[in-house]
């Protein structure tokens, strides 16, 4: 040291310092510390000269220690791990360093304190098993040593999941804490506070094998975001393929110098429901979806799984009517999801009778063809304009067709080309005593004169996007 000091600029003797206490078994690391810290911190001494007294000492003290913190944990150590003076002498700097981090910041800073006590305001509003959730994950988020630190909320739709993880978030964030929230897919990105996708936030690959890791590097700020997060919650994970989580566990291991526990020891709370959407394996069997599946994951047997069950639409519904056909729907649904359900084997164990009361009755349709059979190429479907009278039966009423009516009855096709072949014939709009408007969305490029642009932008050359998106 006493060598290099001579003729090393100081960015390289830190390094040094910092190779020597790594590799090396030094006895008095503060004696060494002492006996070159003017060495060591001569430009930071030069860049604040303009400070005066102790803030001027502090600041030279506290970016040298952070310079070599940073070196040091590229070896996986930090300045903790040695007897010198450490970065939280200096609490008032840390929380300034912190801050000049955008991703920290926003965290930190981008939540309105309002509304973040309303929501924690109306937490009595929480039922028993939603309050159970609540209460085991915020104590996880406050002392991760105590217990379980990964948790899996499940439920099937209208469990109250979502409002569970807004009351979570809230809650957490309000505390002055950092809590990640990240979903699937963007729309289920939204309805979380501060959401984003999960590819997006850790950078996962699109394409995944069995080894992969999340492009994350040592020194970004995405690092230092998740090494401070209190909790992470993961809405809608089983449409994610377990190879995406494998690849953030192994990550985060490596961000977090941890790799005895799964994740880095970070409180990690994925959610959603197994009967729906599931991991998309192209072209792959009934098999190869189940084994891409978190559950699949040798990771699964470390969640500890929380339930919901009791439907909270149900429970919300205006009239003893409303909440009955509301749970005999509910109950419909998870029949299907849990394969409980009557099948039509007549065509494949995958088709699922659709329960009489939810069926249109077609009898005055004098077609003997069976409703199981496949339309035919440019054949009206059967019982269209019946479909229409039932659902639109009080269309001319102005004081029920509201925008709620219309919002709350939509006629889906498998196909646009399905929904032209009836040609419309029977529309909702004939029955219209008021002027409609139809607005089409984009199938189809216009024609264009043979320029020299139209050679390169054809129809055949146009990606599906540009319609979804137009």
């Amino acid at each position: 040291m006493r060598e290099a000091a001579e003729f090393r600029m100081p960015y390289q003797l830190r390094q040094l310092f910092t190779t020597i206490l790594v590799y090396s078994q030094v006895a008095e690391v503060r004696q060494l510390w002492e006996r070159f810290y003017v060495d060591l911190s001569q430009v930071f001494a030069h860049r604040y000269r303009a400070l005066l007294g102790q803030e001027k000492e502090d600041m030279i003290k506290f970016k040298t220690l952070k310079s070599l913190n940073d070196l040091l944990q590229i070896s996986g150590y930090t300045v903790a791990d040695f007897d010198h003076p450490q970065l939280h002498d200096f609490p008032a700097l840390v929380l300034d360093s912190l801050m000049r981090n955008n991703l920290i910041r926003r965290e930190l800073e981008g939540y309105d304190q309002n509304t973040l006590q309303a929501i924690v305001d109306h937490e009595n509003q929480l039922n028993e098993g939603q309050r159970a959730i609540f209460d085991e994950i915020i104590q996880a988020a406050n002392d991760p040593d105590q217990g379980n630190k990964l948790f899996f909320i499940d439920g099937p739709g209208g469990t109250g999941k979502s409002t569970l993880l807004r009351h979570i978030l809230a809650k957490v964030h309000l505390a002055g804490k950092i809590a990640i929230a990240v979903a699937s897919s963007g729309i289920a990105s939204l309805l979380l506070m501060g959401g984003r996708t999960a590819h997006s936030t850790f950078k996962i690959p699109l394409n995944l094998t069995n080894m992969s890791t999340c492009a994350i590097y040592k020194q970004s700020h995405l690092k230092s975001l998740i090494q401070r997060a209190s909790l992470i919650i993961w809405d809608e994970a089983p449409m994610t393929h377990r190879h995406a989580f494998e690849a953030v566990d192994r990550t985060l291991r490596d961000i977090m110098d941890n790799d005895q526990e799964p994740f880095g020891g970070k409180v990690f709370v994925p959610s959603g429901d197994f009967r729906q959407i599931l991991p998309v394996v192209v072209r792959g069997t009934p098999a190869e979806t189940i084994n891409a599946c978190l559950k699949s994951s040798p990771l699964w047997e470390h969640f500890k799984q929380l339930h919901r069950t009791e439907n909270m639409r149900v429970r919300s519904a205006g009239n003893n009517s409303t909440a009955a056909e509301l749970a005999a729907f509910s109950d419909f649904l998870l029949q299907v999801g849990e394969a409980r359900h009557e099948v039509n084997r007549s065509i494949g164990r995958d088709f699922v009778k659709i329960p009489q009361d939810m069926l249109i009755n077609n009898n005055d349709d004098d077609r003997e063809d069976s409703e199981d059979e496949e339309i035919r190429p440019g054949a009206v479907p059967r019982g269209l304009k019946k479909n229409i009278d039932v659902m639109y039966v009080d269309i001319n009423d102005s004081d029920i067709a509201t925008d709620d009516y219309f919002a709350n009855r939509t006629i889906l096709t498998t196909t646009n080309t399905l929904w032209c072949t009836a040609s419309m014939k029977p529309s909702p709009n004939a029955f219209l005593e008021t002027p409609t408007f139809i607005y089409p969305s984009i199938r189809w490029m216009m024609t264009m004169k043979r320029t020299s642009l139209s050679k390169r932008c054809c129809t055949r050359s146009t990606s599906t996007e540009f319609f979804h998106t137009s």
